[in-house]
């Protein structure tokens, strides 16, 4: 991928805190989190009876694209060219150490280090020789010290976490002076430069090609945080059919209890589904007052958000009877129980989290969720047509989850304090709306 290219993406979609000094913190304690989680895939790789899975390089993979984009913020933040400063400064500081007068090399890094005169001929050539991750990675591999294969794994881990820590030493210190030392532009870029090259090296190490990481993160980043001229919804999945087989385009559901524990929903006075409980154990107050925990028969506001946002719930298609029976596949695998079970899998693995951080509010004035659990959404959704799994159809985007969940669990808070209410839902605004009951 042109290295050009992907700074442009990175840097329109970096929307961590600026405006001062301080706030220079974030990307890299970002960086140094990446860093850790990568140590933690890699810790049971050190094991002679650890073989590396697809799991393990995919999520290597992910975990370099994300230290790129990391490093990349930082550059941005310290006024650092990146193509430049970091990647071409990095494999001329280590062409030069390799051909310093006097300087000897010992076995095998003279068998290792033999292509050292390719290496100063493309950095003769000016900047170009890095201008894709792919240059950049060649030549970084050819200037390797260490070997091509797992045995230079635990020294990469070690280097490569060494030189984050690096990075955070500025805020870990009370002396102006050293602080300047370690933050100056040309420390920053040095240290940037080395952890891009331990980039390159695991990449090397899965067979994996920095081009592809690159590009990956690119599409994950825009899919999760896009600049808002880069929004664009994803095409509903039932456009075109039969409006008896489509999601009504407006609809008003309304939340009735039928007692203090039992709730039913109502679309044009007519009750659809079941009536609805918590299904969960109550709690006690400090008065021995059972108190509602969770209101878990409001969960449903959630699906009517999916459904919503974007334009797909399975467990809503079926409880209105908008089945695509016309498309005999479609039918049995987007609309079937399967595609149903999924769905209430994912509502749950949401209202988990929402759970952890606070069960009271449930996600109540939050702005974003995190994005690994978008991500485990997708992975569980994977071959359905939310997630690209149809012909023809592409998935919804992370920054399209992250809205339908956000905005189903504010319907679903406004639900559970006023003890009922109505809903309308909107496929033509993607969006749910609280009312209160009259």
């Amino acid at each position: 991928m042109n290295v050009s290219e992907y700074l442009k993406i990175a840097h329109s979609t970096d929307g961590l805190p600026t405006g001062d000094p301080a706030s220079d913190i974030n990307p890299r304690l970002g960086l140094a989190g990446e860093t850790g989680y990568l140590l933690t895939v890699l810790k049971k790789e050190v094991r002679a009876d650890a073989p590396t899975g697809k799991a393990t390089r995919l999520e290597v993979a992910d975990e370099l694209g994300d230290m790129i984009w990391y490093a990349s913020a930082i550059a941005n933040r310290a006024d650092i060219k990146f193509i430049d400063d970091v990647l071409f400064e990095n494999i001329k500081r280590l062409q030069r150490f390799y051909t310093d007068q006097g300087f000897t090399l010992a076995p095998p890094l003279d068998h290792l280090l033999a292509p050292r005169g390719e290496i100063e001929a493309a950095t003769a050539r000016g900047i170009d020789c890095v201008s894709t991750f792919g240059k950049y990675q060649n030549l970084a591999i050819k200037s390797s010290r260490f070997a091509h294969d797992r045995s230079a794994l635990v020294p990469y881990l070690v280097q490569i976490w060494q030189n984050v820590g690096d990075l955070l030493m500025p805020f870990g210190t009370t002396t102006t002076s050293n602080t300047d030392a370690v933050d100056s532009k040309d420390h920053i870029a040095k240290s940037l430069g080395d952890i891009m090259w331990y980039i390159a090296g695991f990449a090397k190490l899965y067979s994996l090609s920095l081009d592809d990481i690159a590009d990956a993160n690119a599409q994950k980043i825009l899919s999760a945080f896009p600049p808002h001229d880069r929004q664009q919804r994803t095409k509903l999945y039932d456009d075109g059919l039969d409006c008896l087989e489509q999601f009504p385009r407006e609809f008003i559901v309304r939340f009735v209890e039928q007692d203090p524990e039992t709730a039913v929903m109502l679309i044009n006075g007519v009750r659809v589904g079941d009536p609805l409980t918590d299904n969960a154990y109550s709690e006690s107050d400090d008065e021995d007052r059972r108190i509602e925990v969770e209101g878990y028969r409001y969960h449903d506001a959630v699906h009517f958000a999916f459904a919503a946002v974007l334009g797909w719930s399975p467990v809503i298609r079926s409880l209105l009877k908008r089945k695509r029976k016309s498309l005999k596949m479609v039918d049995q695998v987007e609309d079937g129980a399967r595609a149903q079970i999924v769905e209430e899998m994912i509502v749950k693995m949401a209202h988990s989290y929402a759970v952890g951080h606070d069960k009271h509010k449930l996600l109540d004035g939050r702005s974003h969720v995190n994005l690994n659990l978008l991500k485990q959404i997708v992975v569980l959704a994977e071959g359905l047509e939310v997630t690209g799994g149809r012909d023809n159809y592409s998935g919804c985007k992370y920054w399209e989850w992250q809205q339908a969940i956000l905005s189903g669990f504010k319907v679903y808070n406004d639900l559970r304090r006023n003890r009922g209410g109505r809903v309308k839902v909107s496929l033509k605004t993607r969006s749910v709306e609280f009312q209160k009951l009259v």
